[in-house]
């Protein structure tokens, strides 16, 4: 496209790269959220977002290499990703519903589900969250292969079956559960008191990521973003947090 050409003579190296203190030539240009995932407001015609989305703020510059990653992302999905192991520890068979006051908090990478703990937990609550799993097995956060993710998954899962019957004040489970179906999975297996999605526009999420991760941690969490984005279906049910504008 023309527009692409024009883009990548101005921003000729990679963004992704440069994130990283890399220098590397960009051949391609990427829509960092794609137009499939763009939230239209109320007051937004269809024109409108198709604009919006191909407006210089909504793209980058991308090396060989990181456009790869970007499209193999899009053409292969999470379960092709995961052995079978690792997918059966997904959803744990023989889960009891928790003993102690249980909220699940839902949301893509980077909506600010932490941030939500942080102002409503106590001090003695619990929290089940993988990347304090991972901390806490030593597991560096740019190692995230399938045996590390198994590791992280049995330990959630212990924790998880705890709370059946582990005394405590409070417990708070984040999983992401972009669509209703896991939402309700994890509701009948635990019985929470509540049920939270907080929710950030994509853009925002991913804007957030790049202010705070590097390298494959990063670009994991990008696109852990638009699969989020592209699964989520809202649940009358649940409860929302707008969190686009903390």
């Amino acid at each position: 496209m023309q527009n692409d050409t024009i883009y990548l003579r101005k921003n000729p190296l990679c963004k992704r790269c440069k994130r990283d203190g890399l220098t590397r030539a960009a051949i391609k240009v990427d829509h960092i959220v794609p137009l499939s995932i763009m939230p239209i407001s109320i007051d937004q015609d269809e024109d409108d977002y198709v604009s919006n989305g191909r407006d210089e703020s909504n793209l980058e510059s991308l090396c060989e290499q990181h456009y790869a990653n970007q499209n193999r992302s899009r053409r292969q999905p999470l379960t092709a990703l995961l052995n079978d192991k690792v997918g059966a520890l997904l959803k744990p068979a023989g889960l009891e519903a928790s003993q102690v006051p249980l909220t699940i908090v839902c949301g893509a990478a980077g909506a600010g589900k932490n941030t939500y703990i942080a102002r409503h937990a106590g001090p003695d609550d619990t929290v089940i969250d993988m990347d304090i799993i991972r901390t806490e097995l030593g597991i560096p956060e740019d190692t995230w292969s399938s045996a590390a993710l198994e590791q992280c998954l049995m330990r959630r899962n212990e924790k998880l079956a705890a709370l059946a019957s582990s005394p405590g004040p409070a417990a708070w489970f984040i999983v992401s559960a972009p669509t209703a179906t896991e939402r309700d999975w994890w509701r009948e297996a635990l019985r929470p008191i509540a049920l939270v999605v907080v929710l950030a526009s994509a853009r925002t999420c991913i804007d957030r990521i790049n202010a705070t991760r590097k390298g494959d941690h990063a670009d994991r969490s990008i696109r852990a973003v638009k699969k989020w984005w592209l699964s989520y279906d809202p649940e009358h049910q649940d409860q929302v947090f707008d969190a686009t504008g903390t």
